[in-house]
């Protein structure tokens, strides 16, 4: 007799014993001893191990090693995405990261099988970076998929005095233009040469070089600060020596704001009415006895009362219109001679601080607007400015789109200059000063003053339209000329050469425009379409545009939209053709310079709204935040998808990857259950 395991592994696993060597002499006793026995079980192990008789498949142990790694992978996966979902939630609302320990405690207390691992700031963070991470990643798949690009640029202060640059890039999608955030960095120098090396750095991490700038760059837009726009050592200057062709535009909403601004230096009297809602303004906001004063007065006249806005300081032009038509609220409905409202709470309460008031200074101020909401002229003036800054308002509105193309931007400027025009002759109708007008004219043949909101208004009818005619004429030809100064290039300007020639043969795009006649329609643009080819040649060329074919499909897509999509609105005509067959196909050639039209950025809005989130993340109490990490928040905040959209399966799997602490069997990890029965162990290792 003998041990087949202990005689196929021999004396050097077994020992000199007659397992090995075989006899006929065994008792009961030391076979069962011999079973038992350490040698005999590193022989048996050994020779199973050797033949592969036990594999991972049919090894007990193995198996029950795997179905616990399957139970623990999943265990930690589940607990990984409620924390990412938790996470995002915070990065999204712009909370603060020690939030994520009460938000899981309460997941807890709601019963979610949810571990308090991670449930500190620091990990938050890092959780969010690797969100953030993950939709860079898109971003810069898009940016590396399109042929053409442009840049935004803008710069602010944060709380911690830290000069700072946010960078977008806008491209084409699916037909339609987006703008997407490439970084928030610091810059060492506030000069030109200090933000054009932070751009260009920030543009090399999402695979725009040097090399490639002047092949995909087509398009640059910042505000009208000089370090940006100036024309000899600009940014835009520096850009020009590596990107000849480079379209720069001043933004076109910060444009409208300097024509208002100069708007307000030139009218005397719109400078008074602006003076006299600052002063309202401040009278409230700085003092809570007067705003529960002039709610009381609200609560006495049966006028809902609302808080006066601001007019001065950094505001878009929406924030004018909303202060105007706040402080000439009425109620629905009612006649704006008898009915009262917020023009009438604010004189009656600046009438009382004139008379009751201790401070002179309150007392004069009182005296001084009391005065003034008397005046026909003023009240008048009042409503036509309501009027005004809601048109430009809209059109300010229109400008700040984030999908804004250059043929609507133009078109709508067009629109808001010719219904200004008209307001010098006419109403706007249904606004506020024809309402007014009306008021007026109403109580022109009736004995006693003239009223408005109950209140006796001075000065002779006549008189006052005749001087507010003078008013209104003068404010319409200064609004007009102001926006055709700002907006000269797009609106007719005598230079046909260069970058604004370029952008001036865009317009034949707007299909709006096209002649009715077909003999007409086939000649129509070709010169422009020769200027933008020229222009554009290195780009289009690089992009593989067969630029010897521009005209002919010029001319077949002419005839097609004109026949075809002419009811079409600008955004919805280029979607169509650029991202369904055969249209793309067709005109393949000729939409490579629609896309370039839709990449040009008209507006630097979108940097603005990154610095809105910025002040409200990097607050006094979160001075501390790194610029990486804001950037990383701020493109959470603007650019992520909602939370019920949010998907946390690809940054979960990243964190496996790349965290610190790796999940078993997660992704580049070694499957250790595998090494189970593949280890040969020498002698005297145990199993």
């Amino acid at each position: 007799m003998h041990c087949d395991f202990c005689r196929q592994a021999g004396h050097h696993l077994a020992g000199n014993t007659d397992f090995v060597d075989r006899t006929n002499k065994f008792k009961r006793e030391n076979i069962h001893a011999h079973s038992i026995s350490v040698r005999h079980g590193k022989c048996r192990d050994h020779i199973v191990n050797k033949s592969g008789k036990l594999s991972f498949e049919t090894s007990t142990i193995a198996k029950q090693f795997l179905e616990a790694e399957v139970k623990s992978n999943e265990k930690d996966l589940t607990d990984l995405t409620i924390k990412f979902n938790t996470v995002y939630c915070i990065g999204k609302e712009e909370m603060s990261f020690t939030k994520l320990k009460p938000l899981l405690l309460l997941q807890r207390k709601n019963g979610l099988p949810v571990t308090l691992a991670y449930s500190n700031d620091v990990r938050c963070g890092e959780m969010l970076a690797t969100i953030a991470s993950t939709i860079r990643d898109e971003t810069m798949d898009l940016i590396n998929d399109s042929h053409y690009l442009s840049v935004m640029i803008d710069g602010a202060t944060d709380s911690s005095v830290s000069e700072n640059e946010v960078i977008y890039v806008r491209t084409v999608l699916n037909g339609k233009a987006e703008n997407k955030l490439v970084e928030v960095i610091a810059i060492e120098h506030g000069h030109a040469e200090g933000v054009i090396s932070a751009t260009k750095s920030a543009l090399s991490r999402v695979g725009i070089s040097d090399e490639t700038l002047t092949s995909r760059i087509v398009g640059f837009c910042a505000d009208g600060a000089n370090v940006n726009m100036g024309q000899r050592n600009g940014v835009v200057s520096l850009l020009r020596h590596d990107v000849p062709h480079l379209i720069d535009f001043h933004c076109m909403a910060h444009r409208l704001e300097l024509a208002l601004l100069k708007l307000q230096k030139q009218s005397p009297i719109m400078q008074s009415v602006n003076d006299c809602l600052h002063l309202i303004w401040k009278t409230y906001h700085f003092s809570p006895k007067s705003k529960r004063e002039l709610k009381m007065i609200g609560e006495e006249l049966e006028a809902r009362i609302y808080s006066p806005a601001p007019v001065k300081g950094t505001r878009w032009v929406p924030q004018l219109d909303r202060a105007m038509r706040v402080f000439l609220q009425g109620k629905k409905d009612e006649d704006l001679a008898t009915g009262h409202g917020q023009y009438t709470a604010v004189y009656t309460h600046m009438e009382s601080l004139a008379a009751s008031s201790s401070n002179a200074d309150i007392a004069g101020r009182g005296k001084k607007i009391h005065k003034q909401m008397k005046d026909l002229v003023f009240t008048g003036f009042c409503h036509f400015m309501s009027d005004l800054f809601g048109e430009v308002a809209l059109l300010s509105l229109k400008l700040q789109s984030s999908t804004l193309i250059l043929p609507t931007a133009v078109a709508s400027i067009q629109d808001c200059l010719e219904t200004i025009t008209s307001m010098k002759q006419d109403y706007i109708p249904g606004g506020l000063y024809e309402k007014f007008g009306l008021c007026i004219e109403s109580q022109e043949n009736l004995t006693g003053p003239i009223k408005f909101q109950g209140i006796e208004m001075t000065g002779s009818v006549g008189v006052a339209k005749e001087e507010l005619n003078k008013h209104v004429a003068s404010t319409v030809d200064i609004t007009i000329k102001e926006l055709e100064s700002r907006f000269e290039n797009l609106l007719g300007s005598n230079t046909n050469e260069g970058a604004q020639g370029a952008v001036k043969s865009f317009k034949v795009f707007n299909h709006d425009t096209w002649p009715e006649s077909k003999r007409e329609l086939v000649h129509f643009g070709n010169h422009e379409i020769d200027v933008l080819c020229d222009w554009f040649r290195v780009p289009l060329v690089s992009a593989g545009c067969n630029v010897e074919a521009l005209q002919t499909e010029w001319r077949q897509m002419k005839v097609f939209v004109a026949n075809t999509f002419k009811d079409k609105s600008y955004s919805d005509l280029w979607q169509i053709l650029l991202s369904k067959d055969p249209y793309k196909t067709d005109f393949c050639n000729i939409l490579h310079i629609v896309r370039i039209m839709l990449t040009l950025p008209i507006s630097s809005a979108e940097c603005e709204r990154a610095f809105s989130a910025q002040k409200r993340i990097k607050s006094d109490v979160r001075s501390c935040l790194s610029v990486q990490r804001l950037s990383d928040l701020i493109l959470i905040s603007s650019e992520g998808p909602d939370l019920a959209e949010f998907n946390p399966e690809k940054s979960v799997n990243k964190w496996m990857s790349n965290g610190k602490r790796r999940i078993a069997g997660g992704p580049g990890q070694t499957d250790w259950s595998k090494n189970i029965v593949t280890v040969k162990p020498k002698c005297e290792d145990k199993i």
